[in-house]
This record gives structure tokens, C-alpha cells and sequence, in this order.
């Protein structure tokens, strides 16, 4: 996760992106595997802080962080915008969002929990893709399931079930890596993931879900970790954002018991549980370090003697119940600070004493992100310490040794399995779980989701999980409906040809993209700072095409495919660079930098190569928007005075008329959709009703530009009137998801949808009507019993076709026998679709 300048096809071989190491005892065989080596970068920002940063800033700026509130209310604003638009979504919408994948890829996984009653059943919090759930302990091309909470929930970092009753359940919310808040730390506003409500609580296997500590309206907090008293589920504590807190009734009640910020892990003595013990601290945050308590939370005492001085990052514990006086705490630096990245400690006195056991380097730059320790539960003296690289020991920690390589995987991995050559794991790895039973079975949780090892055998179990996170960017395939390509968090960039089980072409964090038009042998891809590459159709690297590297660049870097003539290439520094030969060689545009910011999106004209319109970012000065009609040779800058002073993310012409142009804004307190009909000269706001959340993502039909579509951090929303009037278009998508891109393929008129944390789906596009709401009928369909078990009756009238989806957008049933045998589906949300009727349903346990 370190920058590199590409300088030939052996230099992507050897880098083949930043963040993936590997220290294998032999090359290799598969040609699709590329490992890689190089030392700790120095000083160097990794990609994942470049990426949370970028996520973060867009949303708060101009702020120092997040509002506390917005999204929570947007939610229920979006909640309200359904039920009042219920009949005209039945007369007018198509059918439901359909996903598709990636299931041969997961996303970053930050936390994991095996239900010790049945060990099959495991659970996975995303980064911002929701809970998941397999019953099958990841076996399988369908093994996870996502959760359905009834509420936002888009970050989990802690998921934990009561050992005296496994029944019940805890959710922490958020995903935060830093204190945040003006005057607290050096860090304010970088390296905060998705949002936070809180914690959820489920007692009934994860059926139904209540608020436990309700920070619905308190979105920038995140909870880190729970413990639950190993014999009264009532007694619970939360590792947060804000410090400990501590629950005696079962959640209905909260009380902050330790306040010093930035509560990372928590461990608590199975023998004498009012010993717990607390890990606080990130980014040199105050007061970072260890903390005891002897009597449930009320007194806390820092443990000092053994451990680093000084330090950075977070701190991770896990301690052996058995012999509850041993701990262990892997402790990480954070990535500015040169010398010892890693340290390995432990206690065998309740935490009174330390000694560090080993400054073996793994976690390298990510000690303030992804690391975790854990002891084996028969034998104090096995342990895993793991963070970028996975190692083990089985001599208390003194020396590690590597239990799988990482590297690059291209090509096709299998859904569910194996995701690289054997003994792979994906880096960066946020936790490690035991098997309870079976204790040489470990899973990992990592920026690539699900990882088990079994013995010696490390191998992916992320069958049907769907929480990558795309970025902007995406492309579709002009003459081939089946090609939908873009860029993934840490995951590649990625091809699907029809199936969910979708191509990796080059590594890294996935940025823009292009596919081939009519006659064009190769696509287009490219990863972090605007490093672009051709590939050929078979995958191979057929030739580096980045434009110059002088000037500021975004993480995420835009550049564009001239719609109507293929060689035609558009990207973004501080300035436009153009190309006329399909990117092998370049021309900058317009001055040296247009206003100091570097570009954020390029648009041009589906009628014109030469019109194109560009937006920079607000990060040394107010952003701006350019515009140009000679293919670049000259550039205005659009009249500001009716656009807000937040960060703009897409841009979209009008497909009919090149006056007409759209741009999209993050942010919170604003609009979030502004059009002009004069070439940036007037602008006019014409967010409406839409919730006032960052918005990414924008549509325009091609076939018909009176309808428009735009994504924000909570689902999709469409314009039947040109932006007048706004309603929900999220049928089938979860309860919130981070919509990062919409592209129309036009020959079969589908709109697809790139998320930050949910893969990617498709729907067919609004053909408009100019009927407005009509009274309310009688519904023609209905589905019976509600909740059911082991059968679903449907009444429509007769010869109607039924269909049925999950949540994930998958085809359940098909058919008009009116009974269903539902005895094999899992439980959870479906939709029945018959005709123009869509009815909710619900499948309890059995």
C-alpha cells in the first residue's frame, strides 16, 4: 500500500499493486499468483489510509468531520418517500434490482463471531456491506447470507454472541479509526470508514433486530468491541469510539465507564468478571495504552510496566481463559513513524507486568488499521499475530512464523474457493477466531473477506458473500450487454462477463476503467493515482498508457473513453491530459493547474469527443468546474455563484443537448444535484425532495433525458420530470447501501450500480409515464401466511407469472403454481413479484 511510479511490465509484475506482500519459501507455480516483496515503506501513506481519507474528506468537508446527525434522518425520510410513493412505484417501476456479485471476491471483513452452540453458523461484519451469515461455516458457491436488520446498517466492527445463551446477539455499528472532533488530535478528519448507529441487539438468533445503544443520530461514533458476561447475557461492555460503556440490563440502559477516547479491545476475565481489561488509542490519540479494572468498570488503572513506550497505533488483546492470567496484546505503530512497527506482549500476572516477546514485523504500516492476536483455547503457548502478513507461533509469541503468503491473484477464482494458489490469504487482516470444537480450524477476517485454515491449509470461504466496495468509474461494454468493469477497495479491477463469479486484471485499489468499443482489441484499467494499463482480452498487461506523472492526482484518479470515437482518452492530474491514439501518447491541457486541486471527474458529451466538462476538488483552495468545446484547447471556468462549497463527484451531459449538464456533491447541509442548460454559465438546484446526503453517483437516460438517476449514501433515487420531482428506486437493494456509480448500458437499457461495501447489481431502466398518481386499488396479489415457514401460498389472478427474490437480488421461484415449497430457502426477506404487484415476506425459522 505504498505508492509506486510503474516504469515497465516487470515493474507492475513486482508491485502489481502497493499493498499486497508475501514471503513464500518457493515461487509460485500459478502464473496468475504474483507475489511480492519490498521492505516497510518509510513515512509513505499506504492505500488504506489513502482510501479512508479520500471516503471521509469528500463527506465532511468543509468540516473537520462528520455531522452528528443526517443519515439516520435521511433514512427515515427515505422510509416516509416509499410509503408515499408505493402506488406509483407499482404502475411505473420494473422489476427489482437484480446483483451480481461479485461472490468470487469479498470486501474488507472487520470482525467475525462463531456461534459456540452450532459452529457452522458464523457471522461477518463488513466494512460497509452489513452483517452476513453462513450455516454452513463457509462452505459453498452460497454459503453467506446478509443479514436483514430493518435497519441502516452498513459497518460492523464487532459482532459478538452471549456464550450463556447464544440466542442473543450484539452488533457494534461504525467503522472509525481515529478520535475526529476539532481541537482533540493531529488527525481529524482522515480515516473514518462508514457510518455508525450504535449497537443492535438480537434475541433471537438474528431474526430481529432492536436498538441497544442508540446512536442513530450520533453517525461519526463507531463501536469497536463487545464483551458479554460469560453467564448473564444483561451484562454487556462496549469498546467505542467515545471510551467504554457498560450495560447492566441487557442494553435498555448505558453508562460510559471509562472516557478516555478511542476504546479499541476489550477482554475480560471468565473467572472473576469484574476484571476486565481495555485497550484504548489510535493515531497517538490521549491517554492510549492499557487499562485494568477489578471491579466491573468503576476503577481503572493504566498497565505500564514492560510494555513500548512509545507507540501509535491500536492495540488488540485476547487472553487465555483457561489460565486467565495470561494475556496477550499486539500493539501496532502507525505508518509516519520509522523504526519498531510491530510489537508482540504478553502477561502472565493479570496484566501487572509485560514483556515483549517479539518485534517481528507484522502488521508493517497498517498498526493503526489491521492487525489482531489470538490464543489458542487448549494451549497458552499458540497464538496467531497477524496484520498486513499472517504468522503463528508455538512458543508464546517468541518466534512467528508465516502461515500463508499473500500477493496478487488475477484470473477467475472459483465461487467459494480457493481465491489464490494454496496457502494464500488475503493481507491485511482484522481478526482471528478459533473454531470452539475443533481449534486447528481458524478463520480470518481480512481486506478480502472469509479465510479459513485448517492444519497447515489456508484457503477462501467467501462463497455468495457480495461486500467489495467499487469505486467511480465504472465502464460498460457497447456492443457486449455482458461486460461491466471497475475498480475494487484493495480488491483489483474487476470484469463481469454474465456470471457473478467475476475477473481480476490488475491489482491494488481498482480506479476508472474503459471497455472496448466496436474493433478495440483491449480494455482499459487502471489502479490508485492514475496508473493506466491495457489489457487484452485473454487478461495479459499488453501496455502501460499513464499519462505524465507531474503535479497533485487523487487516490482515485478519473479518466475517460470518448464515446464517440474509441481513441480519444481524457484523464485527470491537476490538469486534463488528452490523447488521440488510444493513450500512447499524451498532450496536457489548459495551464500547468487549472486552480491548485486536482481533478475529481471528467464528463464528455455522447454527441461530442470535443465537449467535455471536468470538476477539481476543494483540497488546496474552493474546487471549480471547467468546461470546453474545442476538445481542450481552450477552457472556461463555469460561473460558481449558485454551487455549494462542498466536493463535487460526478458530472453527466445530457444526452441530446450538449448545454445540458449535470454535476453531483458530498457532503452534508447543501444540494446535492445542480443543472445547468448553458454550459456551466447559470446553474439551478434541482435536488428537491432528495435526502440531504452525499451524493456520488448520477444517470442520464440516453433514450429518454427527461429521466434521471443519481446515488447517495443510502440507495437510488429517480426523476421522471428532469430533477422536479424525486422517489426511491431501490427495489431488491438492502436497507442502505453506498451507491459510488451508476452507468447505463444502452443496447439492453440496464442500469447498474457500483456500492462501496455491496458488489454491484443491475435493473432495467423507467420507460416514463406521464400518468400521475392514480387512487389507490385493491392490491391484485397476496401472499400467505406472512410470516411462513415450510410454505408460501400466492393469490394473483389466474395464468400470472410469479417470481421470487431475495434481498440480494437473486431468482428464488419462477412459475404460476400458486404454492410454494419454501422448506429449503433460508430465512429472511423476499419479494414476490406478479405483474405489476410486489408484495414483502418474510420466512421465520423453522
Amino acid at each position: 500500500m505504498k505508492r509506486t511510479v510503474l516504469i515497465s511490465l516487470s515493474a507492475v509484475a513486482l508491485i502489481a499493486v502497493c499493498y499486497v506482500t508475501t514471503r513464500p519459501s518457493a515461487e509460485p507455480a500459478d502464473p496468475n499468483f504474483l507475489p511480492t516483496n519490498y521492505d516497510r515503506p518509510e513515512g509513505a501513506i499506504p492505500g488504506s489510509a489513502e482510501a479512508l481519507q479520500q471516503w471521509s474528506y469528500q463527506r465532511a468537508y468543509p468540516n473537520e468531520d462528520l455531522p452528528t446527525a443526517g443519515w439516520m434522518t435521511a433514512f427515515e425520510q427515505r422510509e416516509e418517500q416509499r410509503a408515499s410513493a408505493r402506488q406509483g412505484q407499482r404502475n411505473n417501476t420494473t422489476d427489482p434490482w437484480e446483483a451480481l456479485g461479485p461472490w468470487n471476491t469479498a470486501g474488507r471483513t472487520l470482525a467475525l463471531e462463531i456461534n459456540r452452540a452450532n459452529p457452522t453458523t458464523i457471522y461477518a461484519g463488513s466494512a460497509s456491506g452489513g452483517l452476513w451469515r453462513t450455516r454452513t461455516g463457509g462452505e459453498g458457491a452460497a454459503a453467506w447470507e446478509r443479514v436483514t436488520t430493518g435497519f441502516p446498517v452498513l459497518g460492523v466492527s464487532s459482532v459478538k454472541i452471549a456464550p450463556s445463551d447464544t440466542s442473543i446477539m450484539y452488533i457494534g455499528t461504525g467503522e472509525v479509526y481515529n478520535p475526529g472532533g476539532a481541537g482533540l488530535d493531529p488527525f481529524l478528519r482522515p480515516f473514518r470508514g462508514s457510518y455508525g448507529i450504535g449497537i443492535l441487539k438480537s434475541t433471537d438468533g438474528g431474526q430481529t433486530w432492536a436498538k441497544a445503544l442508540d446512536w442513530t443520530y450520533d453517525q461519526e461514533r463507531g463501536v469497536n468491541d463487545i464483551a458479554i458476561h460469560p453467564t448473564n447475557p444483561d451484562i454487556v461492555y462496549a469498546a467505542t469510539s467515545e471510551g467504554v460503556y457498560k450495560t447492566t440490563d441487557g442494553g435498555a440502559n448505558w453508562t460510559q465507564v471509562h472516557g478516555i477516547r478511542m476504546a479499541m479491545s476489550l477482554a475480560m476475565n471468565p473467572e472473576d468478571t469484574d476484571t476486565l481489561y481495555a485497550a484504548h488509542g489510535n493515531f497517538f490519540s490521549t491517554g492510549h495504552g492499557i487499562y485494568r479494572s477489578y471491579d466491573g468498570g468503576s476503577t481503572w488503572t493504566q498497565c505500564t510496566s514492560g510494555l513500548p513506550s512509545t507507540f501509535g497505533g491500536k492495540i488488540h488483546l485476547d487472553l487465555y481463559e483457561r489460565s486467565p492470567g495470561i494475556i496477550y496484546a499486539s500493539i501496532g505503530q502507525t505508518y509516519q513513524t520509522s523504526g519498531t512497527a510491530s510489537w508482540l506482549c504478553k502477561s502472565e500476572d493479570h496484566g501487572q507486568t509485560w514483556t515483549i516477546v517479539s518485534t517481528d514485523d507484522y502488521t508493517l504500516w497498517q498498526g493503526w488499521f489491521s492487525h489482531d492476536v489470538a490464543v489458542h483455547p487448549r494451549d497458552s503457548m499458540s497464538l496467531y499475530a497477524v496484520g498486513v502478513e499472517c504468522r503463528f507461533s508455538t512458543d508464546g509469541g517468541t518466534n512467528l512464523y508465516s502461515a500463508a503468503s499473500n500477493g496478487l491473484v488475477l484470473g477467475t477464482p472459483p465461487i467459494g474457493g480457493p481465491d489464490g494458489p494454496a496457502n494464500y490469504i488475503h493481507s491485511d487482516i482484522h481478526e482471528v477466531e478459533y473454531h470452539p470444537d475443533h481449534p486447528d480450524t481458524v478463520y480470518f477476517g481480512t481486506d478480502g473477506g472469509v479465510f479459513r485454515r485448517i492444519g497447515f491449509t489456508m484457503e477462501s470461504i467467501n462463497g455468495g458473500m457480495q461486500t467489495t466496495q467499487f469505486y467511480n468509474g465504472t465502464s460498460v461494454g457497447t456492443v457486449d450487454t455482458m461486460m461491466y468493469m471497475g475498480g475494487l477497495q484493495d480488491n483489483s479491477t474487476v470484469l463481469w462477463t454474465g456470471t457473478p463469479a467475476w475477473q481480476r486484471l490488475l491489482g491494488g485499489d481498482g480506479s476508472y476503467s474503459g471497455l472496448p468499443f466496436d474493433g478495440v482489441p483491449y480494455r482499459l484499467v487502471s489502479y490508485q493515482f492514475l496508473n493506466i494499463t491495457r489489457v487484452d482480452p485473454a487478461g495479459n498487461w499488453v501496455g502501460i498508457i499513464t499519462p505524465p506523472q507531474n503535479g497533485q492526482v487523487s487516490f482515485i484518479a478519473p479518466f475517460r473513453v470518448a464515446p464517440t470515437n474509441h481513441d480519444v482518452l481524457y484523464a485527470g492530474r491537476e490538469r486534463i491530459f488528452l490523447s488521440y491514439d488510444g493513450g500512447q501518447t499524451w498532450t496536457g491541457t489548459g495551464n500547468n493547474s487549472f486552480d491548485g486541486n486536482f481533478i475529481t471527474d471528467i464528463a464528455i458529451s455522447p454527441q461530442d469527443e470535443t465537449v467535455v466538462v471536468c470538476a477539481t476538488g476543494p483540497v488546496n483552495g474552493p474546487h471549480h468546474l471547467f468546461f470546453t468545446d474545442d476538445g481542450a484547447g481552450s477552457w472556461s471556468t463555469a460561473n460558481m455563484t449558485n454551487l455549494p462549497d462542498r466536493y463535487p463527484t460526478d458530472l453527466a451531459f445530457d444526452p441530446t443537448n450538449d448545454q445540458v449538464a449535470y454535476v453531483t456533491y458530498s457532503g452534508f447541509g447543501t444540494g446535492h444535484v445542480f443543472k445547468t442548460t448553458d454550459f456551466g454559465q447559470t446553474w439551478t438546484d434541482i435536488s428537491g425532495t432528495l435526502p440531504d446526503l452525499p451524493t456520488s453517483a448520477i444517470a442520464v437516460d440516453p433514450d429518454y433525458p427527461q429521466v434521471i438517476y443519481v446515488g447517495n449514501d443510502l440507495g437510488i433515487y429517480v426523476s421522471e420530470d428532469y430533477g422536479a420531482t424525486w422517489n426511491p428506486f431501490d427495489l431488491g437493494l438492502p436497507e442502505a447501501i453506498i451507491a459510488m456509480d451508476l452507468i447505463v448500458s444502452e443496447p439492453n437499457r440496464k442500469l447498474r450500480l457500483a456500492t462501496h461495501g455491496n458488489g454491484a447489481y443491475q435493473r432495467d431502466m423507467l420507460i416514463p409515464s406521464n400518468i400521475g398518481l392514480e387512487e389507490d386499488i385493491a392490491p391484485q396479489a397476496q401472499a400467505f401466511p406472512n410470516p411462513f415457514t415450510d410454505q408460501l401460498t400466492v393469490e394473483v389472478p389466474n395464468g400470472t407469472m410469479i417470481q421470487v427474490y431475495d434481498l440480494q437480488g437473486r431468482v428464488v421461484f419462477e412459475g404460476q403454481n400458486p404454492v410454494l415449497d419454501t422448506s429449503e430457502w433460508p430465512s429472511g426477506t423476499y419479494i414476490v413479484v406478479a405483474g405489476t404487484e410486489r408484495v414483502t415476506v418474510v420466512k421465520a425459522n423453522n
